[in-house]
């Protein structure tokens, strides 16, 4: 059996990207048929890969393209009828919610662990966190939410460009279910074996029930009819589970200390290394 414990521990240590031919020397004529079917199957799972990524780059040109071009003639459309029209706000809200829905399914095969060639590099997550914070000020300054940032230097291993996903897809759902007036809370801990992020809005929260499912694709409670009339397609914590997912991290979903509010929590370990995260309904 040692030729076979060999191919085990060769399959085992492989990095989950790397889909070459098996290829052992001194292979017996007993494995030449496992091997041969083994690699049939990489070959097959690589083409399937890469039609994937065709489809992502021609998914971004055809649709981004004719989608500016519809932005482009409701804007000369808008100038001929009066602000308040009804069926003028209803093509330009369905144009919104196309658009949200083309960047999100993007932005979610991007940072898909098995697509993804995550760059880890140390970076402070505090830092990130205010940066993105900074970018969007703008739209929670519109409702009059109050924003606030908790925390300090904070030292991580991750890749800057998902983690920066992370926190925007998190924020911004902060933003849109919160209700003008409201607080939206970030605060970034730096444990011994942990660093934690966790968002904290005072809108109308996440039932228990509900907890698990709104991290599956395209789920949004209520469906397209959800009660806030806030545009989305049920991507946003599916993103944010993949990132999650990339860097072994733990997702718990909680009361916010606002009261009904949301609250997010979103714990790496200290050394990050890709592997199945855990999503928690915590009911606290």
């Amino acid at each position: 059996l040692s030729p076979l414990q060999r191919l085990a521990v060769h399959l085992q240590n492989r990095h989950a990207n790397d889909l070459a031919p098996v290829s052992l020397e001194r292979q017996p004529l007993e494995l030449m048929q496992l091997v041969t079917s083994t690699n049939e199957l990489l070959q097959r799972l690589q083409a399937s890969f890469n039609r994937e990524k065709r489809f992502a780059s021609d998914a971004a040109h055809e649709l981004r393209t004719p989608l500016s071009a519809l932005k482009v003639h409701l804007h000369n459309i808008a100038q001929e009828l009066p602000a308040a029209d009804h069926e003028l706000q209803q093509l330009v809200a369905a144009t919104a919610r196309m658009e949200n829905l083309i960047e999100q399914i993007l932005s979610l095969y991007r940072t898909a662990p098995d697509q993804y060639l995550a760059r880890f590099d140390e970076l402070d997550i505090y830092q990130l966190v205010q940066d993105v914070m900074a970018s969007a000020y703008d739209k929670f300054e519109n409702k009059n939410i109050q924003l606030a940032l908790h925390g300090d230097e904070t030292r991580l291993a991750g890749d800057h460009f998902a983690l920066t996903t992370l926190v925007q897809n998190l924020l911004d759902n902060a933003c849109k279910y919160t209700p003008p007036n409201g607080r939206v809370r970030v605060t970034v801990s730096d444990e011994k074996e942990t660093v934690t992020l966790q968002f904290e809005d005072s809108g109308p929260g996440i039932p228990e029930a509900h907890r698990t499912r709104v991290f599956d694709r395209f789920y949004r409670l209520g469906g397209d009819q959800h009660e806030s009339g806030v545009i989305g397609c049920g991507l946003g914590l599916a993103i944010v589970d993949h990132i999650a997912d990339l860097h072994a991290a733990t997702i718990q979903l909680g009361i916010s200390d606002f009261g009904s509010g949301l609250r997010v929590t979103v714990i790496f370990p200290r050394q990050a290394l890709p592997a199945n995260n855990h999503v928690i309904a915590d009911a606290t």
